[in-house]
C-alpha cells in the first residue's frame, strides 16, 4: 500500500508538473521582465567638491532621476528636460569631469583606431569564406577545405534538366556547388 501511495503522488506530479499555473506557483517558470515597463536611471553624478554634499535621506527620491512623464515629453517632444536637481539630465550640454576624463584617457580611448569597423567587415568577410567548422578556425586545425559543398540549386536543377534531355543519367556530371 505505502509503495502505491508513493507511485500515486509521484504519477500525479509528473502530470501536473506540465501545467503553467502548477509550474508558476511552484516558481519553475521564469518571468522576463517587460522592457517597455522597465524605466532607465539617469547616471550617478560625481560632485565637485565632495565636503558640500547634503546628508543622506533614506528614501528619499535621487536628484537627478526624471519621471517617466518627463522621460516621454523629451522623447516625443525632443525638448530638453531638467532633472529634479536643475541640471540637465540627458543631452550634449553635459561635460565629463576631471574624472572621467583621466579614466577615459587611462584606457586609451584616445587612441582608438579611426577603421576598425573596416577591420571587423574585413574578418566577416573571411570567415563567411571560411566554411570550416569554428572550433576547428578557432584551433586552427583542418584544411583549408571544407569536407561538404553547399549545392546551387538553380544551376543543379538546370543540369538535370539538361541531362534528361539528353537521355543521359542524372548522376552524369559535376555537381555545381555555390563556392563554384
Amino acid at each position: 500500500m505505502n509503495h502505491l501511495l508513493k507511485m500515486s503522488v509521484c504519477g500525479i506530479f509528473l502530470l501536473t508538473a506540465g501545467c503553467d499555473t502548477v509550474k508558476s506557483e511552484l516558481g519553475l517558470d521564469r518571468h522576463m521582465p517587460d522592457e517597455f515597463s522597465v524605466m532607465q536611471r539617469a547616471p550617478l553624478e560625481i560632485p565637485a567638491d565632495l565636503t558640500t554634499l547634503p546628508p543622506p535621506q533614506p528614501g528619499a527620491d535621487r536628484p537627478q532621476d526624471v519621471t517617466a512623464k518627463e522621460q516621454a515629453k523629451e522623447v516625443i517632444l525632443g525638448e530638453v528636460v531638467k532633472s529634479k536637481a536643475g541640471s540637465v539630465a540627458k543631452g550634449d550640454d553635459v561635460k565629463p569631469s576631471a574624472a572621467e576624463n583621466a579614466l577615459v584617457n587611462r584606457i586609451g580611448a584616445s587612441n582608438a583606431d579611426a577603421r576598425i569597423r573596416e577591420k571587423i567587415a574585413a574578418d566577416a568577410n573571411q570567415s563567411q569564406k571560411d566554411n570550416r567548422p569554428v572550433v576547428k578556425r578557432i584551433l586552427g586545425i583542418g584544411s583549408d577545405t571544407a569536407g561538404s559543398n553547399v549545392v546551387d540549386a538553380e544551376a543543379e536543377a538546370k543540369r538535370i534538366q539538361a541531362a534528361k534531355k539528353a537521355g543521359k543519367p542524372i548522376t552524369d556530371g559535376a555537381t555545381p556547388s555555390v563556392n563554384d
